[in-house]
């Protein structure tokens, strides 16, 4: 019973420094994106996460070419967390997506240290009327075994439909109308 008690007490002891394992990364909770289109703020906001967001439809005035920036927030925390400065500092692992079905298109106006896209500024073009839905994805591209991920071409297969590495973190629709 001593040994068996003496065995216990060295375990606990041995264990008593561990500590447990945090994610390196652990995943940002976003329960808003801001579409900002020459000045005017368009919102997708979900802060109970329940499947209903409230969706500003957009409108825009033609074809035509427009700045397009994004901002992506908690509003679970007090105060708000804008997340958008840590995709920023982390661009060479982030990459915003843009699904811009005709007559939408988008042009990336930011790179990050390696000179690939990141999205949270650019410009969408329009070249003609028309009703659709802008799919905003945000996606998390973290190297996998030292081998980057986020590789040149990656919007090119997201605009085909195809499989893209990592995981988003937000993934959201705009319904726009191009009058």
């Amino acid at each position: 019973m001593r040994k068996t008690l003496f065995v216990a007490l060295l375990a606990l002891a041995a264990c008593k420094g561990v500590e447990t394992p945090t994610e390196a990364n652990p995943e940002e909770v976003i329960t808003t994106v801001e579409l900002t289109i020459d000045g005017t703020v368009y919102t997708w906001s979900d802060p109970e996460q329940d499947g209903s967001p409230e969706v500003d439809p957009i409108e825009l005035p033609g074809a035509g070419s427009w700045s397009i920036g994004v901002a992506f927030l908690n509003e679970q925390s007090n105060p708000v967390e804008d997340i958008t400065g840590e995709v920023e500092a982390e661009s060479d692992e982030h990459q915003v997506f843009f699904g811009t079905p005709s007559p939408l298109g988008y042009t990336y106006g930011d790179t990050d240290a390696n000179g690939l896209p990141v999205g949270l500024t650019g410009t969408l073009e329009a070249s003609g009327a028309g009703s659709v839905d802008l799919r905003v994805m945000l996606r998390h591209l973290p190297a996998e075994g030292g081998v980057p991920v986020k590789v040149d071409g990656l919007a090119d297969t997201f605009a085909d439909g195809g499989t893209l590495p990592g995981e988003a973190d937000a993934d959201v629709t705009f319904p726009v109308t191009v009058l």
